[in-house]
């Protein structure tokens, strides 16, 4: 790129994280990727017409410090994008902390059965999910406004424990699906270890990339 991009906005959202809008003229982003803003590396949740919004977790502490109207140091994309569900496809969505951007980004462009994320925190306000499905865990109710905006059931977990969260890491909710959703598959943004655990033969994974 000729001139550092220009970052468009830079504002706090709920439970500590942050959601950044960057100009990216450069190649096509998709979910599952992600920019390096400075040292920074953070998934892409969105994309405008040249332009990203960009997804950073709280303990992403170093992009608070990051002004609107000033250029910085962008490079991407990283990452490994996720090959896309095909028409009326059957699947689920997994995602854990910085994997969320790249969940939800997928959610623009396809439409799972269920999407389950996990967070000690969440960049929404959890509110009590409006679809009822058999067999999951009954304290397992908060869901993720902007997914059950769009007509999409989802899930959280949260290892510390929180009301209408499942109390635990986001692939043990996966194991204690009902075996139906076993049979689709997977896509999944989470670390190389939290991957390894999930037990489906259809896993289509993105991982962290590398710092």
């Amino acid at each position: 790129m000729p001139d550092k991009p220009r970052l468009l906005g830079n504002a706090p959202i709920s439970g500590g994280w942050r959601l950044l809008s960057v100009e990216w003229p450069g190649a096509p982003l998709q979910p599952g990727h992600w920019l390096r803003v400075e040292q920074a590396l953070l998934p892409v949740m969105n994309t405008s017409a040249g332009a990203a919004s960009l997804l950073a977790a709280p303990d992403v502490s170093s992009v608070a410090a990051l002004k609107p109207r000033q250029r910085y140091v962008v490079t991407g994309p990283h990452g490994t994008a996720w090959e896309m569900p095909q028409g009326d496809e059957a699947f689920v969505v997994v995602a854990g902390e910085a994997g969320i951007g790249a969940a939800l980004f997928l959610c623009e462009h396809a439409r799972p059965r269920l999407v389950l994320l996990e967070g000690t925190s969440m960049p929404f306000r959890a509110k009590p999910t409006q679809f009822v499905l058999d067999g999951l865990p009954p304290e397992a109710i908060a869901a993720a406004p902007v997914l059950e905006a769009k007509g999409i059931p989802s899930r959280l977990a949260n290892p510390e424990g929180q009301p209408g969260c499942f109390e635990g890491d986001v692939v043990q909710l996966y194991q204690q699906l009902p075996a139906a959703f076993h049979e689709w598959p997977v896509y999944a943004a989470l670390p190389a270890a939290a991957l390894a655990r999930l037990p489906s033969a259809r896993l289509r994974a993105t991982p962290f990339p590398a710092e």
